[in-house]
């Protein structure tokens, strides 16, 4: 009970009573005050209602651990989960989703997506017919084209192209797909993660792993359906709607555990960035 309410209920007199009491180890247990129902001040013993919880409690708080062993295949009437697997349309390959989204990464155009004509064209001014018309919040003038200066070389079966930043990934790029169609024209960071990762550059809609865990549920039922691991001590520009449920229930959205460190469980060395990288 607040100062102010005690004030209220017993007025100054009775208030000073009560903390002399207090202070004179009158009371041997920890006490509460109340208002009794003449509207005169009351005091209960805290242990004996702390006895009296746990000992009329004792069932009740007995009959939830034993519904949390039993297996609840076995009962009657299954509860609803909005999480429970679904049957998808065609047979599943895959078992789980792991989505890297590495806002502030390096440009594809350094990685995977070769384009000559701009190699071309380094150091030349931009064609108008490019900028015309268009607004941009960090550019003033006539820009300069930028080519990248890593090397491209075919690779696997496919023929992917990748740059000699990726060695590692050139050894199995016959074993993943790259996808290259995709665009936009939002080049604000907000924005733009938020396109990325709900199909619009506003805020409202579903995340990418909210429609999932909507679509196909989780056969997990010790973790959330969706969870979000977070790098670093900031979230994306683009917020929490980047893992958001939209206008899905809340069940769908994703779970960021909360931490201000870069995620990595102990025993993971290599899930952190090594140190040369912060230098």
């Amino acid at each position: 009970m607040s100062d102010l309410h005690l004030h209220q209920q017993l007025g100054d007199a009775k208030k000073k009573k009560l903390y002399d009491d207090i202070r004179a180890g009158r009371f041997q247990q920890p006490r509460g005050v109340y208002t009794s129902q003449g509207g005169g001040p009351g005091v209960f013993d805290l242990g004996d209602l702390f006895s009296q919880f746990f000992s009329g409690a004792g069932f009740g708080i007995g009959s939830l651990a034993l519904a949390a062993l039993a297996d609840e295949k076995l009962f009657a009437q299954q509860p609803s989960n909005p999480l429970s697997p679904k049957p998808p349309h065609f047979a599943p390959k895959a078992k789980n989703v792991i989505f890297l989204f590495m806002a502030g990464g390096p440009s594809q155009l350094d990685m995977f997506d070769y384009k000559p004509k701009l190699n071309q064209y380094d150091g030349q001014s931009c064609p108008e017919d490019l900028i015309k018309g268009e607004r941009f919040a960090f550019i003033r003038g006539i820009p300069k084209l930028l080519g990248s200066p890593h090397h491209f070389a075919r690779h696997g079966e496919s023929g992917a192209e990748l740059s000699n930043l990726l060695p590692n990934l050139a050894s199995v790029v016959d074993d993943i797909a790259i996808v290259r169609s995709v665009q936009t024209t939002q080049f604000n960071h907000a924005a733009a993660q938020l396109y990325m990762n709900t199909g619009r550059q506003i805020v409202g809609l579903p995340s990418f792993g909210a429609w999932l865990t909507y679509g196909i549920g989780s056969e997990s039922q010790a973790l959330p359906g969706f969870v979000v691991l977070l790098s670093g001590d900031n979230a994306p520009d683009g917020g929490k709607d980047c893992w958001g449920s939209g206008f899905l229930p809340a069940a769908y959205q994703g779970v960021a555990p909360a931490t201000t460190q870069v995620w990595a469980p102990a025993g993971w060395p290599n899930a952190r960035p090594p140190a040369s990288a912060a230098a």
